[in-house]
C-alpha cells in the first residue's frame, strides 16, 4: 500500500473505534517503516493513534500530551507544513500545551489550511480544528488550576471559535457537528437549556459516533462541571486564606510576600482573596519560604510544622497534583477522565 493511502486510512480512524482496529492500522504503518525506512509523517501518525489508545484505556490527558510532543517539535514551523502535516496536527491539536498554545496552533492551522481549500476534506478538517480547540478551552475552564488562566481571555477565545464554526458549518452534513459545538458551548457557559437540547437532538439523529456517550450520560451529567467549578473556587479560597494566615504569623505585609515570589502586590492580594490561584511555581516558592508542603495551603493537614519530604521537583509536582485531586470526589474524578475522552472521541 502506498504511503498516502495508509495515511488516509489512519485519518479515518477515530477514538470510537475499538483498540484492535487502531492497532491494526498502526501495524500497517509500522510495516511500511520496516520496508521503506524512516518517515516522519508515518511516525507521527503512529503517535497520534497512540493517543487514541491511551484515551480508550484510561483517558490519561497528560500522557497523551507527552506522546504528541515530538509531533509539535517536528512541526514547530508552519512554513514546513503540507496537507498531511495539517491533518496530523488536527488530530492532536488539543494536546499542544496551554490553552493559549492550542489557540495559536489552531489559528496557524486554519490559515495554512486555506491553501488546500480544493481538497475534499478541507471543510471537515476546519470544523474539527475548531471543535477540538473549544474542547481545550472547556478543559481549561473547569479543571485547570493555574494563575495564567485569564477568564475574560478564555471566554473570548471560546466565543471566537464558536462563532467561526457556526458560520462555516451550515451544510446538512455538519448537523451533527453543530450539536456537538452547541453542547460544548452550553457546558462552557453553564447554559443548561442549550446543553440539554443538544443532547436531545443528537439522540434523535441516532449518530453512531455519539451512541456510547448518549447511553452512558443523562442530560444532567454536565452538573459535574458546575460542581467542579465550585470546588475549584473553594480551593482558591482555602489556599488564599492559609497564605494570609502564614503571612500574618510572620508579621509580613502583602507587599513583602509579593517580593518573595516576584509578583505584584495587587496580584498577591487577589491570591489571598481567593480570586486567583498561585501557579505551581509560585506555590512552590511559598512552600520553600514558609517551610511547609503544598498540602498545608490546601488545608489537608493542620500541622504548621509540616516540612517538605523531598526537594525533588517531580515529588513536589506530584504533591501539587494530589492537592488538586483532593478537592474532587471519586465520582467527579472518574467523570473528569471520561469527559476528556468522550467529548473528544469524534474530534480526532
Amino acid at each position: 500500500m502506498l504511503k498516502y493511502e495508509l495515511l488516509e486510512e489512519a485519518f479515518y480512524i477515530t477514538t470510537n473505534d475499538n483498540s484492535e482496529e487502531i492497532e491494526t492500522i498502526q501495524n500497517k504503518l509500522s510495516d511500511y517503516l520496516k520496508s521503506n525506512g524512516s518517515d516522519p509523517q508515518i511516525e507521527d501518525a503512529i503517535r497520534a493513534l497512540d493517543t487514541f489508545l491511551i484515551e480508550a484505556k484510561n483517558s490519561d490527558f497528560e500522557k497523551c500530551c507527552e506522546i504528541a510532543k515530538p509531533i509539535f517539535v517536528r512541526l514547530s514551523n508552519p512554513d514546513d507544513w503540507d496537507f498531511y502535516d495539517i491533518r496530523i496536527l488536527n488530530r492532536v491539536v488539543d494536546y499542544a500545551g496551554t490553552y493559549k498554545q492550542v489557540y495559536e496552533l489552531a489559528e496557524n492551522l486554519l490559515t495554512k489550511l486555506e491553501k488546500y481549500s480544493h481538497e475534499e476534506r478541507y471543510k471537515t478538517i476546519k470544523v474539527w480544528i475548531l471543535l477540538n480547540t473549544m474542547l481545550r478551552m472547556l478543559r481549561a475552564k473547569y479543571f485547570e488550576m493555574d494563575d495564567l488562566i485569564v477568564s475574560e481571555e478564555l471566554d473570548k477565545i471560546f466565543s471566537h471559535c464558536f462563532d467561526i464554526f457556526m458560520k462555516i458549518s451550515n451544510e446538512p452534513e455538519f448537523n451533527f457537528h453543530r450539536e456537538v459545538a452547541r453542547i460544548r458551548r452550553g457546558l462552557f457557559y453553564r447554559d443548561d437549556e442549550m446543553t440539554n437540547e443538544g443532547f436531545v437532538r443528537l439522540r434523535a439523529m441516532g449518530n453512531k459516533a455519539f451512541y456510547k456517550i448518549l447511553e452512558n450520560y443523562s442530560e444532567e451529567y454536565h452538573g459535574f462541571l458546575t460542581e467542579a467549578q465550585k470546588r475549584k473556587k473553594q480551593l482558591a479560597l482555602t489556599i488564599g486564606r492559609n497564605i494570609h494566615k502564614k503571612r500574618k504569623e510572620m508579621g509580613l505585609t502583602a507587599r513583602d510576600l509579593a517580593r518573595v515570589i516576584d509578583i505584584t502586590p495587587p496580584y498577591m492580594g487577589q491570591i489571598e482573596a481567593g480570586d486567583r490561584t498561585p501557579s505551581p511555581i509560585n506555590l512552590s516558592k511559598l512552600c520553600d519560604f514558609f517551610g511547609v508542603t503544598p498540602n498545608y495551603f490546601y488545608g489537608i493537614y493542620d500541622k504548621e510544622d509540616d516540612k517538605a519530604d523531598s526537594d525533588d521537583p517531580k515529588s513536589k509536582q506530584m504533591t501539587l497534583l494530589n492537592g488538586y485531586a483532593q478537592n474532587f470526589s471519586l465520582e467527579q474524578l472518574e467523570f473528569l477522565v471520561r469527559i476528556a475522552k468522550d467529548m473528544s472521541s469524534s474530534g480526532k
